[in-house]
C-alpha cells in the first residue's frame, strides 16, 4: 500500500509564486512580496520562501553592519590579504577582524592619482 505524496503547492500557486514575485525589486519590495504572496495561499513566510529558493527566485536578504557597509567575513579578508602578499600567512585568520580591515587597508595599492598635467588638458 503506498501512499501518494499531495504536493504542498499547487500547480496555479507556483504560477502565481513566479507571476507576483520580482527578484529584480528592492529589498523591501521582495519582503513585501512574500507576506503578500502568504496571506494569498494561506501559507507561512518561510514557507513561501522555501518555495521561491526552491524554484531559484528567492533573492536573501543582504545584510549590513551599523555603519551600512556589506558584511565581510573574516576568510574573505584574509584570503585578500594572503593574494596581496603572494603567499599562504599561517595563523593570520586568528587575528582581529578590526587587525585584518587595518592590514589589507596598509597593503592594498592606492589606485594612480591623476597628475596636474593630465587634469588640465581634460
Amino acid at each position: 500500500m503506498t501512499t501518494e505524496k499531495t504536493p504542498n503547492y499547487s500547480a496555479e500557486a507556483v504560477e502565481r509564486l513566479k507571476a507576483v514575485y520580482v527578484p529584480e525589486a528592492t529589498q523591501e519590495e521582495r519582503t513585501a512580496q512574500v507576506k503578500a504572496l502568504a496571506i494569498e495561499l494561506n501559507k507561512s513566510t518561510r514557507s513561501v520562501i522555501a518555495k521561491l529558493t526552491t524554484l531559484e527566485l528567492y533573492v536573501p536578504k543582504v545584510y549590513k553592519t551599523k555603519q551600512g557597509k556589506p558584511v565581510v567575513k573574516k576568510e574573505a579578508l584574509v584570503t585578500a590579504i594572503e593574494k596581496i602578499a603572494g603567499k599562504e600567512l599561517a595563523g593570520l585568520e586568528k587575528a582581529t577582524k578590526k587587525a585584518l580591515e587595518t592590514i589589507l587597508e596598509m597593503v592594498t595599492p592606492e589606485p594612480e592619482a591623476e597628475t596636474e598635467s593630465e587634469v588640465s588638458e581634460s
